[in-house]
This record gives structure tokens, C-alpha cells and sequence, in this order.
């Protein structure tokens, strides 16, 4: 098989169409097709549906399965050429979801990597679960999550605690009177956190009439723009959103109180000697910078 084939068809997995996928490797949809084609000839199956009429491809099962395997044939590709480097430049592989690595996670690397010039960043942003899938196939080192999924091969440890609050305009009745009645919960932007934090919103908010439900953290923001607009984050992330939006103000919960939100590290259980002291020494660095933020209670 061709390194080039392969991208080209994880490429189209993740874009959803050849075009895109083309478009991303700088190269033209013909040659994209071809290299497709070259691959399903050589491996005897048929791995792409094309929907008659449409753009959009989907895998059949043949390519799920394949899918897993390029995806490890590509990382082994990539850790075989970083062995020229090993001498230079060591690499450090992370991944977390949307909400560490923008609010979190960003100030940390650009320090890491002034501080360890010669150690290199690969970075991902991903949801919890396939953090997790990627930490069991050996693609990444570190992983930052909200929640856990059990695995033999997976270390956990409990990094670092932090409280939830409620963001709304500052004219919303909610700030003077911390009455949860005040919160209209048609008016809610709601996003998931975590199974406990759902078992305690349809507790208090049982309606569940919420007309906004948000899958990334990042869009929380372009919702709350009229006063009756209202949702509850992190207290780290109230922070950023507050000062993005000098109408916004951040209001602790006085009853009612959700369990803390709690941020998980993953690691392989096997890792080699030299990627647990290049993680420990990420980790320190991100102790350093998030300290300063009361909001953050490390439990190490």
C-alpha cells in the first residue's frame, strides 16, 4: 500500500467528500479519485458508498473496519520517520477535547514549548471517547478529559476540581435575587457536561424546554446575546466569556449546588520511560500557569 493512497482516504473520511478531501491536500479531484480506486483494487473490497447524485461519501463496512487500521498504519508511518529526530527533538502527543485546549490548554503549549526547545508539540482536539481510543492504539501520549471510559491499558488520574456557575446579562433577574425561578429554561443554553450534571439539570429543571443545546463549549457565546439568555459553564470558562462580553456576568450558585466538574489525564499504562517524563514535565508547567486561576483546585 501507498502512504498517499492512504492519506488520501482518511482525508475523505474526515471532509466527507473526495472534492474536499482533494482540495485539502492540494491536489485534484481526479488524482484523488484515482488513488481511491488504486486502493480498493489492491485490497479487493469496496470502501467508500458515493450516494448517487450527491457529493458526500460514507464508508461501508469493509471501510470501518479499515478505517481503524489506516489510521495506525499512518501513526506507525509517521513514528517511523520522527527516528532520524530522536537525537534532536523529542515529541510529546496530546489530546483533549474543544473546551482545554481553547480555554485551558492554549497558554500552556506556547510556554511548554519556550521553555523545551527541544521538545515537539502534536496536538489534538477530539471528544472524550475517542481520546480514549486513541491513548489504547498508542497515537497519543496524553489525554485531557471530563469523562472516563474504562480500559486495561488506560491510566486515570484526577488532575484538577473546579466549580460550575451560572453566566447572564447582568440585567437578568437571576443576579439580584439568585432565585433559580428566575431562570426561564426556555431561555437556557445548554451544554453537556457530563452524566451527573444531567441527572442534577432534570432535577431543576425537569421541563427540559432548553431551544439551544451546544456541543462545543466555543458556541456558548454566540447565543447569549438578550438578557433573558442564560447557561451554566465552568468557572474558568465564565471567566473568558465575561470578559469577551462586558454585558456578561458570572453568579455563584447559593442553592442548588452542582457537584464539581472534574478534569481527568489518561495515559497508556506501558508508556516508554523518556513520554512519562516529557509528560511530567507538561504537567508541571501546566500547574504553574493554572494556579494563578482560584478557580482550579489541583488534586495531585
Amino acid at each position: 500500500m501507498v502512504f498517499e493512497d492512504i492519506e488520501t482516504f482518511l482525508k475523505v473520511v474526515s471532509s466527507g467528500s473526495v472534492g474536499k478531501a482533494a482540495e485539502n491536500l492540494y491536489i485534484g479531484q481526479g488524482t484523488a479519485s484515482q488513488r481511491l480506486r488504486h486502493l480498493e483494487d489492491e485490497l479487493g473490497v469496496i470502501l467508500l458508498w458515493r450516494h448517487p447524485g450527491m457529493r458526500k461519501v460514507t464508508l461501508t463496512p469493509e471501510g470501518e473496519h479499515f478505517y481503524a487500521i489506516a489510521r495506525q498504519w499512518i501513526a506507525l508511518q509517521q513514528q517511523a520517520e520522527e527516528i532520524r529526530n530522536l537525537n534532536t527533538r523529542k515529541q510529546l502527543r496530546i489530546a483533549a477535547t474543544e473546551m482545554y485546549n481553547q480555554y485551558y490548554l492554549a497558554d500552556v503549549y506556547s510556554v511548554f514549548l519556550e521553555t523545551y526547545p527541544n521538545v515537539s508539540l502534536f496536538l489534538q482536539t477530539e471528544h472524550s471517547t475517542e481520546i480514549h481510543q486513541l491513548i489504547e492504539q498508542q497515537q497519543i501520549d496524553l489525554g485531557f478529559v471530563g469523562t472516563l471510559h474504562k480500559s486495561p491499558s488506560i491510566r486515570s488520574i484526577p488532575f484538577f476540581e473546579e466549580k460550575f456557575t451560572i453566566i447572564c446579562h447582568k440585567k437578568n433577574a437571576y443576579c439580584e435575587s439568585h432565585n433559580m425561578l428566575d431562570l426561564d429554561p426556555d431561555q437556557e443554553i445548554y451544554a453537556i457536561w457530563s452524566n451527573e450534571y444531567e441527572l442534577w439539570h432534570q432535577r431543576y429543571f425537569p421541563d427540559n424546554r432548553h431551544k439551544v443545546t451546544v456541543g462545543t463549549v466555543s458556541m456558548i457565546g454566540n447565543f447569549l446575546t438578550s438578557e433573558s439568555k442564560w447557561t451554566i459553564v465552568t468557572e474558568h470558562v465564565a471567566k473568558t466569556l465575561c470578559r469577551q462580553n462586558k454585558q456578561l456576568t458570572s453568579v455563584p450558585f447559593r442553592e442548588h449546588v452542582i457537584p464539581d466538574r472534574t478534569t481527568y489525564l489518561i495515559y497508556y499504562r506501558y508508556s516508554r520511560p523518556w513520554i512519562h517524563d516529557l509528560i511530567d514535565e507538561f504537567l508541571h508547567e501546566t500547574r504553574n500557569i493554572l494556579k494563578e486561576t482560584r478557580s482550579i483546585h489541583f488534586l495531585e
